[in-house]
């Protein structure tokens, strides 16, 4: 995720280097550009949620199916505009029972 993130940062410096070396035919197309930030936007909630899960040595099905009905409701929050959401939120999250106790949500704003 860092990486991509970083990428995304610099694309515009990495490109201008890339031409300025004759290897334009290196650079990153726009198009794949929105596509890691799809990718990122998707996958933010599954970074922040390990990060929470990885803080504690042992984690308990209590914090876990809290945690994971929160990675639902993220996803399909962005269900409209991003197709990688609707990718991971069908058969990957649907065995999380319905609890709310949890905001993960939170620390992404």
């Amino acid at each position: 995720m860092q990486m991509l993130r970083r990428y995304i940062e610099l694309h515009k410096e990495v490109t201008t280097v890339l031409v300025m070396l004759s290897k334009g035919h290196m650079c990153v197309s726009d198009m794949d550009v929105e596509k890691m930030k799809s990718a990122v936007e998707a996958l933010e909630p599954f970074d922040l949620a390990t990060e929470e899960m990885s803080a504690e040595k042992r984690t308990t099905l209590s914090k876990v199916i809290p945690i994971g009905r929160q990675l639902q409701e993220c996803l399909f929050e962005m269900w409209d505009s991003n197709t990688l959401a609707q990718e991971l939120s069908t058969p990957q999250l649907s065995w999380i029972p319905d609890s709310k106790n949890y905001h993960l949500r939170t620390r992404m704003r």
